[in-house]
């Protein structure tokens, strides 16, 4: 049986992940509605390996330049890729 600390600790991380969830879906679509404008697709619909491991599982980091590269792969529309390498001039 678990002890009044141990249910303490528990409820305190349970209320921590709740929170984050909530902020975690914010910006997951917020970044959804962004890279769709961006790029046409949502990352989400890419099933792209990479790119979910890092972003939703966090169990990989692909690196931003790296992420552009592979959503202009995806693009389902013609347009001008997105020149990640240029993007200040």
């Amino acid at each position: 049986m678990a002890t009044k600390a141990e249910m303490k600790k528990l409820e305190k991380l349970f209320n921590k992940r709740k929170k984050l969830a909530k902020e975690k879906l914010a910006v997951a679509l917020e970044f959804d509605r962004l890279s769709d404008e961006i790029f046409g697709i949502a990352m989400n619909e890419t099933d792209d390996d990479r790119i979910i491991d890092t972003l939703d599982y966090g169990i990989d980091s692909l690196p931003f330049p790296e992420f552009v590269e592979r959503m202009n792969h995806y693009q389902k529309d013609i347009r001008i890729p997105y020149d990640y390498a240029n993007k200040d001039k």
